[in-house]
């Protein structure tokens, strides 16, 4: 029994946030519009294309000047496979949702 209890312990300490598969596709908000991610670039809701960094749940770049959030540091974070935040210069994080989700 004791051993049991070691092992749920050590289950629950290792378990860290549930992430999607990937981050790659189309994501809408109802405030800015669609982007769309595929591997390292980004169309952005104003139809720049844009080379970042991406990682599985993870894409950053900076946004060209004079587009959409022109100049800022963009930072795109992914929780689920029906949820992704888009930080902007460091402001308050916006959610986004895949089109299909967003639109039903």
């Amino acid at each position: 029994m004791k051993r049991l209890v070691i092992m749920i312990a050590a289950g629950l300490m290792t378990t860290g946030p549930a992430f999607a598969d990937k981050l790659d596709g189309d994501w809408c908000n109802p405030q800015d519009g669609k982007l769309t991610i595929n591997g390292t670039l980004i169309t952005t809701p104003a139809g720049n294309r844009v080379k970042g960094t991406y990682g599985r749940h993870r894409f950053d770049y900076t946004a060209p000047t004079g587009g959409w959030n022109g100049g800022k540091a963009i930072v795109i974070q992914q929780f689920s496979d029906d949820l992704m935040e888009l930080s902007a210069g460091g402001g308050s994080p916006a959610q986004w949702k895949p089109c299909d989700a967003a639109t039903s």
